[in-house]
C-alpha cells in the first residue's frame, strides 16, 4: 500500500531517497514521444488499449504475462535505456499542492537527513524545482505522444489484434485488443 502525501516542509523536511526499487514485477511503462527512437531499441513499442476508457496508450513492453519484468535481472535493469516514467518515484505532480508535488511515503525514510527538500527557512530547495521540472517535462512529452496515438485512432490508422501466443510449457496465452 502506498501513502501519497503533498509535500509539505515541516513533514518532509529531510528524506532519504531508497534508490533501488523493484521492478520485477513491473510490466510496461508509458512513454513519451520524444522516447520513440532510444526505447524502441530495447523494448517492444505498442499501444495498449485501456479497458475502462477504449484509448489507447504508448507503452514500452516489459511482459505479457504478469507479474515479470523480463528486463529486470538479479536487482538491476538490464538495457541501454530507461523509460523516463520509470525513474521519476517517490515523486508525482499535485496540482493542488502547494509545491506542485507529492510524495509517495512508502519509497522514502522520513526525516532521515537525506536529500533536503526544504531550508532551514522552510522554503523549498534547488532540488524541489528540478523534481518538479523534470515530472512536467515527462508529463508533458507523455501527454504530447497521446495526442499523436489519439490522432492515429481518430484516422483509423489503428486497428485491434489477436494474437494467442503458445508458451514452453503448452499454454495458450492470449491478446486482445
Amino acid at each position: 500500500m502506498t501513502r501519497i502525501t503533498s509535500l509539505h516542509p515541516t513533514r518532509h523536511a529531510s528524506v532519504q531517497l531508497r534508490h533501488s526499487s523493484n521492478a520485477s514485477a513491473l510490466r510496461f511503462a508509458l512513454l513519451g514521444r520524444s522516447e520513440l527512437t532510444l526505447a524502441g531499441a530495447d523494448f517492444p513499442i505498442c499501444l495498449a488499449k485501456e479497458a475502462a476508457t477504449g484509448r489507447f496508450n504508448l507503452i514500452a513492453l516489459f511482459s505479457l504475462i504478469e507479474p515479470r519484468n523480463l528486463f529486470w535481472r538479479n536487482e538491476q535493469w538490464h538495457t541501454s535505456y530507461l523509460p523516463e516514467a520509470t525513474t521519476t518515484a517517490p515523486f508525482l505532480l499535485d496540482a493542488n499542492g502547494e509545491y506542485g508535488l507529492a510524495i509517495d511515503e512508502d519509497n522514502v525514510t522520513l526525516h532521515a537527513n537525506g536529500i533536503q527538500l526544504f531550508g532551514s527557512d522552510g522554503q523549498p530547495t534547488e532540488a524541489v524545482g528540478r523534481i518538479s521540472a523534470r515530472l512536467k517535462r515527462i508529463t508533458d512529452d507523455i501527454a504530447d505522444a497521446q495526442r499523436m496515438v489519439d490522432d492515429f485512432a481518430q484516422l483509423r490508422l489503428i486497428r485491434p489484434l489477436q494474437l494467442v501466443l503458445q508458451l514452453g510449457d503448452g499454454r495458450e496465452h492470449q491478446i486482445d485488443g
